[in-house]
């Protein structure tokens, strides 16, 4: 049966099926460093089709905020006002010292493609540099969002 626009067809495997085992394999790894090193090895052809593609887009987006995405799963716990709190500070990191406004700048208002991220490669974002992005300005009871209750 024929694919429409990337997806499967009735009674067909979709792609994203297709590909969870090696999502699995990969993507469980606790750094960005490591996934592109388990993805850079050698696997089967149809693995290392689906592999050099998967690096190709990972090294087109910004070092550190592949970190950091990584980093919110791993801090995924605590109460919803701990987490919405958490968001405001990390939104408010993403702007201020992360590549937000460079990627916004790079897509929508010059629409170049050609963003000059904060750090050229993922192996030269640091773990201070990701803890830095989830620190809060505001002090516990100064924060904008003290009040919501979980």
């Amino acid at each position: 049966m024929p694919r429409v626009s990337g997806r499967a067809a009735a009674g067909e495997e979709s792609p994203l099926a297709r590909a969870r085992a090696l999502i699995d394999r990969h993507f469980v790894l606790p750094d960005v460093r490591r996934i592109l090193a388990s993805l850079s090895e050698k696997w089967d052809r149809d693995s290392a089709d689906w592999a050099e593609q998967v690096i190709a887009v990972l090294r087109e987006r910004s070092p550190l905020s592949m970190a950091v995405s990584l980093e919110v799963v791993t801090r995924a716990e605590g109460s919803m006002a701990d987490v919405l709190r958490g968001d405001l500070d990390l939104t408010r990191s993403s702007f201020l010292n992360g590549d937000a406004v460079e990627g916004i700048r790079a897509r929508i208002i010059d629409k170049d493609n050609a963003p000059r991220w904060r750090f050229a490669r993922i192996e030269d974002v640091g773990a201070a540099d990701v803890a830095k992005m989830f620190e809060s300005p505001w002090p516990a009871g100064e924060h904008p969002l003290r009040d919501l209750r979980s």
